[in-house]
């Protein structure tokens, strides 16, 4: 049996057709034998062939994690002045986008690496986040990680990007929208009533003092995750260390588990600069691929239902769950 679900804020649905499932090969984390690479412009040894360090951690000398502006940019503080002579609406944005190298080891993936270095670089994302969204006009900060070739990483070594743009995007305004609205009917946040809904379902994942980790209702791609803190806080920005810590704490198993499933995922951090919301954490894992139907359609099709993805996920971390 098919049935569609919709976003628990948003007008988007997704087509869920189990029928069609085939439930992917679980593969080994690999780990390549070199923890170098002369080839790569990541790796230390190789600044030369980057841009300047922005920001580093421990120092610069003998860096863990790096910090510099994208060589290739999707924003620049560069604004040029243009005369529309089209029909159509344009306009020009401006902002920054930099690169967060996450690890000195080229074989490492952030999975890989202890809990304590994995905190240090959420600190890393903490601390450009806050300083990105401080700079004059700046609207929206993405902060995200494509990991593999098929999720749109160029480079193999673990890095993160992190834009910062003039402009919030349609996706954001949506959800900001939405998410007022809820809060003026019911006057409560919709996402800590998901937490005491979803903590109890089949959909549930993982959790921990300070972070809930669940197979989203209306699943856009096949075993994704939605990381939430239980405290309402609007960004990254405003997590303290013990959230950054636990987070660190559930976000390498869940990480390790998505790379026994595939080799290829994206994760972004949903945030807001101003307007009241609340900050969670998206994996969608690289199984799939749009084709015509959600071209034409602008519905997506996901052939597991996030009630077996979720089963799926507590075998592979050995967690137990009554719903």
């Amino acid at each position: 049996m098919s049935e569609l679900r919709k976003h628990y804020l948003l007008n988007e649905w997704v087509l869920f057709a189990p029928i069609r499932a085939k439930r992917p090969k679980l593969i080994e984390m690999r780990s390549e034998e070199k923890t170098l690479d002369e080839n790569c412009p990541f790796c230390p040894g190789n600044e030369w062939m980057t841009p300047k360090a922005s920001d580093f951690w421990p120092e610069e000398k003998n860096w863990q994690i790096r910090v510099f502006q994208n060589k290739y940019p999707a924003v620049t503080m560069e604004v040029e002045q243009f005369e529309n002579k089209e029909p159509f609406e344009r306009e020009t944005v401006f902002g920054i986008h930099e690169v967060i190298v996450e690890t000195r080891e080229h074989n490492k993936t952030l999975a890989m690496l202890t809990t304590g270095q994995i905190f240090e670089v959420l600190k890393m994302y903490r601390k450009r986040f806050i300083e990105l969204s401080e700079k004059n006009g700046i609207k929206e900060v993405l902060l995200f990680k494509n990991h593999g070739k098929e999720a749109g990483a160029s480079i193999k070594h673990a890095h993160a990007q992190i834009i910062a743009i003039s402009r919030l995007s349609e996706r954001t305004k949506a959800e900001l929208k939405e998410f007022k609205k809820y809060t003026n009917i019911y006057n409560a946040c919709p996402y800590c009533r998901l937490i005491e809904i979803e903590k109890k379902s089949k959909r549930f994942v993982l959790e921990n003092e300070n972070w809930l980790c669940i197979a989203p209702f209306a699943s856009k791609v096949q075993y994704e995750l939605m990381l939430i803190p239980k405290i309402h806080v609007k960004s990254i920005a405003e997590l303290n260390d013990s959230y950054l810590s636990t987070l660190a704490e559930v976000l390498k198993p869940i990480l390790g588990a998505v790379e026994k499933l595939t080799e290829n995922y994206n994760m972004y951090f949903k945030c807001s600069l101003v307007e009241d919301f609340h900050m969670y954490i998206s994996i969608m894992p690289k199984l799939s691929k749009l084709a015509g139907f959600e071209f034409s359609s602008g519905i997506i099709i996901n052939t597991c239902l996030p009630e077996d993805a979720a089963k799926t996920y507590r075998e592979l971390l050995g967690v137990s769950h009554d719903s």
